[in-house]
């Protein structure tokens, strides 16, 4: 259950599973345990999943469609941890790009919980519409030593240090619900994932919801994985897309029709076309920006260590103006390719 890990020079331990009331991913770092980042429950009603859930008022957060870490300060410098515990190579290298270090150096005993996002990331493909290259970092939770702080304290504060986070509304009251309702037909035009909806005090309830927009996206950036992710994951954003767009009274027309079903089959058509004709693995090809080149094989190392099924392969890298590097990276999914070439290649299946 508790795992010793030394990577990048730092040792820490990890939860591997859930025990003892700790989730996965928590860490006990140089004495100090940091939290795992709790999941949110996701509401599937505005008006009704407001009034049950939250008892007072309330800010509303843009959801950054990324990938989050916790970054904490550390012998001197900012370490950025997955969700599942692991140090990120390419997360911390590129933290002190957007979070002043003199300012954590100034507040070492805190956490700042942080999307990464972006289409130059190396664990994702679904990014921001906004954001076409590079990353962008997003702190959407404070934590102290007593837990989490209030959404306006944080707002307020990190607004100051120039610390960049999500968009927000408010602060609403319950019985405005009703006022979600409009902004989120205007952000799910604006392609958004969803909102965060957090009451305004330390430790107060949290809920998200899902824009219509988001559940045809992720069909759509993940149909080439049809034979790698679990059925649930696209029946979960078909049930998500139905129900947010009898909620939001978004009209129900032949593109969306379309719209779907060339999210659903594309890519997979795509793929098969790759695999049975190019005799090309099912792949993905991505890059990253660092300002260190050895991050490069950090981050193969930490890929060895959590999966034994997707390989990564390193690529090549080129410079960039003002001194970072561009580096390419191949990521195989070695499961879905065995897969789709025993269906191509005429293998009887009981179904």
């Amino acid at each position: 259950m508790l795992e010793e890990m030394e990577e990048l020079g730092v040792r820490y331990m990890r939860w591997n599973d859930a025990c003892a009331g700790l989730e996965r991913g928590t860490l006990v770092l140089g004495g100090r345990l940091i939290p795992a980042f709790p999941h949110i429950p996701r509401i599937t009603r505005v008006i009704p999943g407001i009034q049950r859930n939250l008892r007072g008022p309330f800010w509303v957060e843009e959801k950054i469609d990324g990938y989050n870490v916790r970054l904490v300060w550390h012998d001197g410098r900012i370490l950025a941890f997955t969700r599942g515990g692991y140090l990120c190579p390419f997360s911390t290298d590129r933290a002190p790009d957007f979070i002043p270090s003199d300012w954590f150096d100034q507040h070492s005993d805190l956490v700042l919980v942080a999307e990464y996002a972006g289409p130059e990331n190396p664990y994702i493909e679904a990014h921001p519409p906004w954001i076409q290259e590079d990353v962008g970092v997003f702190v959407f939770a404070v934590w102290d030593r007593e837990g989490p702080w209030s959404p306006s304290r944080r707002y307020a504060v990190l607004k100051e240090a120039g610390i960049p986070q999500p968009e927000h509304w408010g602060p609403y009251r319950p019985e405005e619900a009703d006022a979600v309702i409009s902004l989120l037909r205007t952000l799910d035009q604006r392609g958004v994932e969803g909102v965060v909806i957090k009451e305004d005090r330390a430790g107060g309830m949290v809920v998200k919801y899902h824009t219509p927009a988001s559940a045809i996206y992720d069909i759509g950036v993940d149909s080439a994985l049809l034979l790698e992710l679990p059925p649930e994951f696209f029946v979960q954003r078909l049930q998500r897309l139905g129900v947010a767009l009898r909620d939001l009274g978004l009209p129900v027309e032949e593109t969306l029709y379309c719209r779907v079903g060339r999210a659903l089959l594309e890519g997979y058509l795509t793929l098969m076309e790759q695999v049975e004709k190019e005799n090309r693995p099912v792949a993905f090809r991505f890059s990253i920006q660092v300002n260190d080149p050895s991050v490069g094989a950090d981050l193969l190392t930490l890929f060895r260590r959590v999966s034994s099924t997707v390989r990564v392969r390193y690529l090549g890298k080129a410079s960039l103006p003002g001194g970072k590097t561009r580096m390419y990276f191949e990521k195989v999914f070695q499961k879905a390719t065995a897969h789709l070439r025993d269906l191509l290649g005429g293998t009887t299946l009981v179904d």
